[in-house]
């Protein structure tokens, strides 16, 4: 069953990424564009998909980390991320090769705000690729990491869609306007459920800490109990849950730990 899902989800991804490329050959190209326009058309598109592919995959979305495990989940969010820098830089190269004139949208300064945009969202792009691949280098806490990250994504997903919006070209064409508007939706309904809905949920089914319990020096174990509501009662072994402390599910300091007790009648859980 296991296998039949990944074959599923191989063939939605190669979807997502082909789909748009299909589109391409229907695409109305300038008067006088060379090849090199049709290769930069190709990369951005592959470059938006795969980028919204990036943005997709960390959402926590439970049917996909039950079906690969969140090791696979993040070990494929990082490599997708990789390819998109690549096609996202190989796309601005071709840009470049179709006209040398637009050299001159690299000046800030006298640029359209479409070109503004897309530097923008190439430079946000670079660093945060950098700062996850040298990140105990750059950021040491974790939390400061994880902070820096969530904005550079917000902020090339912005920009990256303003660039298309601003281009006009594509968005003016049916079968691509159709297309931009599907990635979009399911990206604000994936974002709301990743940090609106979620943190709702958790905020109204707290836990209260029964006890911290030692078992070495360097081990403890907490038992925890569900305040008004059941609690976590249905759970195979390895599984884990994220634990934030507080009394507010926002914020960007949240730990992940291995259940460390058998499913319990009054929804208490143990994590050591």
């Amino acid at each position: 069953m296991r296998l039949l899902f990944r074959v599923a989800l191989s063939s939605v991804y190669l979807a997502v990424v082909l789909v748009p490329l299909w589109l391409a050959l229907s695409v109305k190209r300038p008067a006088g564009a060379n090849p090199a326009y049709d290769v930069s058309l190709a990369t951005g598109l592959v470059a938006l998909s795969l980028l919204f592919v990036t943005f997709l995959l960390p959402k926590r979305m439970r049917w996909l980390s039950r079906a690969l495990g969140i090791d696979v989940v993040l070990g494929v969010h990082r490599l997708v991320g990789m390819s998109a820098l690549g096609f996202v830089l190989l796309h601005a190269a071709t840009v470049f090769a179709a006209d040398t004139d637009n050299l001159a949208l690299l000046d800030l300064r006298t640029a359209p705000w479409r070109a503004r945009a897309a530097v923008g969202a190439t430079v946000a792009l670079l660093l945060l690729v950098s700062s996850s691949v040298w990140r105990s280098k750059l950021i040491k806490r974790y939390e400061s990491w994880r902070a820096v990250h969530v904005v550079l994504a917000l902020t090339v997903l912005v920009l990256t869609g303003l660039h298309v919006w601003l281009l006009r070209h594509l968005v003016m064409q049916s079968p691509f306007r159709l297309w931009f508007t599907a990635l979009a939706v399911i990206v604000l309904v994936a974002s709301v459920h990743r940090w609106v809905w979620r943190a709702l949920h958790a905020w109204r089914r707290p836990y209260v800490v029964d006890e911290v319990r030692s078992e070495s020096p360097t081990v403890s174990t907490l038992v925890l109990h569900p305040v008004e509501h059941r609690g976590m009662r249905r759970f195979k072994p390895g599984q884990f849950a994220w634990i934030r402390m507080g009394s507010t599910p926002l914020g960007f300091e949240e730990h992940p730990f291995t259940i460390a007790s058998a499913p319990d009648p009054t929804g208490a859980v143990q994590f050591t």
